[in-house]
């Protein structure tokens, strides 16, 4: 009788240890499979974002991440670290056509929105340098949103009117400069 009670209880033993084992393994499966959907989620934000602090982000997270999500992330920031690059060039050369094909060749770079806006500055300073109706109008023709766009309307008038002047005063007082040129000869 003391041989079935000890082997009921060693049987009970077994059950429980069997059943705390089981619970503690699917425990472990879940919070793995949770940890691993995390890691996918934060590894597919990484490799569609153009933030370079988001890609390092999930490189400095996420170290034990699969080695080939790490490469890949790995070489995004890579790119995203040669386009900065690039963006520090083109700001340097204040160029228009080297802004222009920088958007060309990232049009999803974060600095799309800055290179149209730098667009829009360096053609508002030309319009202003050339200071005629034709700038102006050329400017609000391209800018139709610019920052400058009012500026360029007024700037226009004011160019026109010039004009306007200027012709009055020519046909006003007409002068014949191929004669008094001969004549100081």
């Amino acid at each position: 009788m003391v041989k079935k009670r000890i082997s009921k209880g060693i049987v009970a033993l077994v059950i429980v240890v069997l059943a705390l084992l089981t619970t503690g393994a699917v425990f472990l499966y879940m919070k793995n499979g949770e940890q691993q959907r995390k890691e996918a989620d934060a590894y597919e934000n990484a490799m569609t974002s153009e933030d370079l602090a988001v890609v390092q982000n999930f490189l400095d997270i996420y170290t034990t991440a699969p080695i080939a999500h790490r490469d890949s992330v790995s070489l995004h920031l890579e790119h995203l670290k040669m386009i900065e690059r690039e963006w520090e060039k083109v700001l340097e050369s204040q160029s228009k056509p080297a802004i222009e094909a920088f958007i060309k060749l990232y049009p999803y770079s974060n600095h799309v929105t800055e290179s149209l806006l730098k667009i829009d500055s360096l053609d508002w300073v030309t319009a202003r340098t050339d200071d005629t109706p034709e700038a102006y109008q050329k400017y609000m023709d391209t800018h139709s949103n610019g920052h400058y766009y009012d500026d360029a309307r007024a700037g226009y008038n004011v160019a026109e009117q010039r004009r306007e002047a200027e012709l009055r005063d020519s046909v006003a007082n007409p002068t014949d400069n191929s004669v008094s040129t001969a004549a100081s000869e």
